[in-house]
This record gives structure tokens, sequence and C-alpha cells, in this order.
């Protein structure tokens, strides 16, 4: 709901502030005072582009709207768009006279982009050339779902249409596989078999140049391996030996002296360690020994796993045995390509089952949905004064076309005389016709879903009398579980009106500015008399409009 509006110089208005309550606002004035700026100025919080010559001289324009949208559900797509959820949505627009433009939600910059999709939750406005939703097939099925409030069919059957889109994209994957596949089959087979016949190995292989080092040179390891281990634990003058009689000779004084007994301590760790090492060098001496079969094997499978390295350019043995499992399941599916595209398409033929399965309920529902807005809607063309008026919705089911709104396509079928046969409304019914059927549906749906602001710019016009009677009456019906804003020049419809505001244009020598203003009563039968009579209205005028204004 539209909470408030405020205009700061933009075109004729230098400053206003609008804040419409819930339920039925109307807005009068002449014609040029203003009330079309305002809704300009309106939708440029909605992603409108701007005018920079729409700028006053007195600096940039500032536009500011504040939305109660507790009740939109938006959370998701405050959170998709990175923007702050608050309760009370704060947009503004700024526009420079060198048509700089900036774009705001609660503060947070934005682009027109997601402003537009924002917007579209937040207001609907229609004119007296709006083609009031009747365009296409899609926004007919919706005005058709929303009555029907066929909300977990539509969504079911959509889990479903998705589901079989996810099939015919890997069918056509495996498809285009099985093309690319057997023109490249003989040379994968051949990279394949080169590298089963080297099998590389991450635990082998990693290590290959230090084996050959060692092999390579394998006398001189032993020997330095040997000659070490005997310095240290090989005869009575080796480290180990010595170490032990100091030991010995320490041991007798450790008692009388705490650093000693540290040094003994340490001593003891240490002769440990060099054990150890000393085990280690023998056992390194013991076990190297030349064997040149063994690296020449080696060298000539380091220089194959380097010619590989090149070929697929990588440059570690694990990247190699990833290209050979790579090659491998490139293999595999090229051998089994015909299965997996049988076993797809039998997966994309049960998809496709279960999706028209899905999409015959929700045709089922439609129709039920169609047959009873249908008969409302012609009872309260009636009404309007369409008193030969024949409208009924018309679905044509086709299985084999589904699309994300299921396999019906709407058609609204109208008449307005009688002995003429119904036909598409785009073509049947003029524009003061479409706006009626418009009110008529709107007022229907009001009753079952949770719509947005309703603004309504002289959609009366050409109207009159009890037509713009029962018009004004619509209006307020809707406006009993949703905000409407209604721009009008008649006065059955301003006397409906919850609240009543008022566009006045001054002028002085040099300038012309505008502003909006909630009327009181006694200014409402003064405006409902003018929009009667015109200026001065006479005293029967007033009575009227008195009588006019306090009508149920």
């Amino acid at each position: 709901m539209l909470a408030s509006l405020y205009i700061k110089n933009f075109t004729l208005i230098e400053e206003t502030k609008f804040e419409p309550g819930s339920g039925l606002n109307i807005i009068t004035g002449e014609t040029g005072a203003g009330k079309t700026i305002m809704l300009d100025a309106l939708g440029l919080t909605l992603g409108h582009r701007a005018d920079p010559k729409s700028v006053g001289k007195n600096g940039k324009a500032i536009i500011e709207a504040e939305y109660n949208i507790d009740a939109l559900g938006l959370e998701s797509f405050f959170e998709e768009h990175n923007l702050d959820f608050e309760k009370l949505l704060r947009i503004r627009r700024e526009i420079t006279a060198e048509g700089k433009s900036r774009a705001f939600v609660n503060d947070t910059p934005t682009t027109l982009s997601v402003l537009s999709q924002l917007g579209g939750y937040l207001i609907e406005i229609h004119t007296q050339n709006s083609t009031y939703d009747f365009k296409s097939s899609a926004s007919k099925l919706g005005i058709v779902d929303d009555y029907g409030q066929n909300e977990e069919q539509l969504n079911n059957y959509q889990k479903a249409f998705s589901f079989l889109k996810e099939t015919r994209r890997k069918l056509d994957q495996l498809e285009q596989q099985k093309s690319s596949l057997s023109k490249e089959q003989d040379y994968t087979d051949f990279l394949l078999q080169e590298l089963i016949e080297l099998n590389p190995d991450v635990l082998s292989d990693k290590d290959i140049e230090e084996k050959i080092d060692t092999l390579g040179n394998a006398e001189e390891i032993s020997n330095i391996a040997g000659q070490s281990a005997f310095s240290l634990d090989g005869n009575e003058q080796s480290i180990l030996s010595k170490i032990s009689e100091i030991k010995a000779e320490l041991r007798n004084f450790t008692s009388m002296n705490a650093s000693l007994k540290e040094a003994l301590e340490r001593l003891d760790s240490n002769l440990i360690e060099l054990r150890d090492i000393s085990d280690l060098l023998q056992k390194t001496a013991d076990e190297t020994e030349a064997n040149p079969e063994e690296l020449s094997r080696l060298n000539e499978r380091f220089t194959q796993i380097q010619s590989l390295f090149r070929k697929h350019n990588i440059k570690s043995i694990e990247a190699l045995v990833q290209v050979k499992d790579e090659l491998e399941e490139k293999s595999f599916n090229s051998q089994n390509i015909d299965r997996l595209i049988q076993e797809a398409q039998s997966e994309m033929l049960h998809a496709k089952e279960d999706c028209i399965k899905m999409a015959t309920t929700l045709h089922t529902a439609r129709e039920k949905a169609a047959e009873k807005l249908s008969h409302l809607v012609q009872i309260e063309l009636k009404r309007l004064e369409i008193k030969d008026a024949i409208f009924s919705i018309e679905l044509d089911f086709d299985a084999d076309n589904l699309n994300s709104n299921g396999g019906d396509i709407a058609q609204f079928m109208f008449s307005a005389n009688a002995g003429r046969a119904a036909g598409s409304i785009e073509k049947s019914a003029s524009g003061g016709e479409l706006s009626r059927v418009f009110f008529c549906i709107k007022s229907i749906l009001a009753h079952k879903v949770q719509l947005p602001t309703l603004i309504f710019d002289e959609a009366d016009t050409g109207v009159s009398g009890e037509v713009a009677q029962r018009m004004g009456i619509l209006m307020e019906e809707i406006g009993e579980k949703h905000q409407v804003i209604a721009i009008t020049h008649l006065p059955q419809v301003a006397s409906k009106g919850v609240h009543h505001y008022h566009v006045s244009k001054f002028s002085t020598a040099d300038s012309s500015s505008s502003r909006i203003k909630e009327q009181t009563e006694a200014q409402r039968i003064q405006i409902l008399a003018e929009m009667m009579q015109g200026r001065n209205p006479d005293a029967a005028a007033q009575e009227a409009a008195k009588n006019l204004l306090h009508s149920t």
C-alpha cells in the first residue's frame, strides 16, 4: 500500500506530499492542474525513466515514496537483490537538469531494472488507453488462476515442466556428445592406450627422479652411509662410545650438582637419537646397491612421463592420472553413448507423461474457474449497462505444446450487442467496454487475491449516469480489501471515496505551481457540486452533491 508520495521541484510541483489512506482514494482537479504530473512522479519510483526537462527551476527533483509491504511477501526479492528489507519500504529518485538520475531502495543505491521489477509488485496503473491485462494469453490465464486459486496445481505443474526441460537438456547434451565423440574416438583411444601402457601411479611415480638419482649414485651413497654409521657406532673410538664414557663419569656427580644432572639427561636423549641415525645410515648402506637394469627402466619411464606432460600440457603426475581418468570416462561414454541416450529418452518420456498429467489437472481446475468467472463478469457487465453482454473465457488445451503456464491458450470472448456472436475481446470491445470488463474482473478478484495498489487514471472516461454510479461502486468494493487511487471527473465516482484529494494550480505573473490537499466534507460537497454544474453551483447542485456523498 502506498503510504506517502513526496514530490519536490518536479515540473509544476514545487513541493507537496500525498498521503493516501486505505480503501478508495479519490483525486480530482481541473484539467492541467497537475494530476498527471503526480502520476509521472509516482512512475519514477516504479522504475520509469526520467526526463531532465521535468526538473523544476530550483535545483534537482526529488521524489520519495513509502509503501507498507508487510503483507506482500517480498523478503526473497530483497534478499536476491541484496537490499535491506523493511516493512515500510522507502524508494527515492533524484534527477538533475543535466540528466543524471539516482535511485535508492531503503537508502541503498539500485538500478532502474531492479526498481522496475519491484514496482510491479507495488502498483498497477490503468489509464484510458490501458490494455487491461488482456493482451497475452499468459495474463488471461493469470486472471483465471487467481480467481480459481490454482496456485498449488500451477506450482506442481511448473515443477514437472522444469524437470521435463532438464531431461530435454540432458538428452540434447548426450546427442551432441555422441556426434563429437564419434569424430574424436580414434584419437581418444590412442591417447588412452598410451596412458594405459604407462599406467601412471602417484605413489610410485611421484618420486621417480629421486629414485633415479639414488640408483645413479648407488656406490657413493652406500659408501658414505656406511662410513658415517661406522664413525657413529662402529668401534670403541666411535662417537657413541665416547658419549657413553662421558655419561659414566657424570653419573657419579649428578647428586651434587643440578646442572650436571640436566646434562646427563640431555646426553641420554641425544644418545637415543644418534643410535637411530646410525641404524638408518647402516640400513641405507646395506640396501643401496647398483642396479643398471632398474636404472634403465626408470630413466625410460621418466622420459615417457615428461613426454606425456608436454603432450597434455600438465606438470604433475596427479594431473596425468586425472587425464587418464577423463579419457577412460570419455571412451566409456563413447562406447555406451547409445545406451545413455536411450535411458535419457526414456526419462524424458516419463517426465513428459507426468507433465501432461499435471497440465491436464491444471486445465480441469481452470475450466471450472473460467466458467464461474465468466458468469460473474457477465452479470456485472449487465449492471454496467451492457445489457446484452456476452462474456466467456475459452481455453484451448494442447498437450503437444506445453510451456511454463501449462497447455492452455486462453481467449476472452465478448459481444456487447444482441444477435452478434462473441469474438476475441481485443477485436470486439471498444475502449470503454474494455474498461468495464476490467473493472468487473478486478472487483471479483479483490475477494480472492492480494492485489497491489490500483491506480485508475480517468479510466472511467466516456461513461455517465448509472454506469458511472456502478463503476464507482465497483471501485468502492475493490477498496474494501485493497488500496485504490482513482483520478476522476465523474461525481458519481468521486462521491464513493473514503478519502478525497484535490489538485490545484496557482499561477503568478512568471510561474505556476500545483499542490494536492485532502478535502473536508464541506469541501467535498462543493467540489462534487462543481463537477455536476460547473463553477458557482447553485443551492440545488449543492444539495444534490450532499445527497450523492451520503448515498449508499
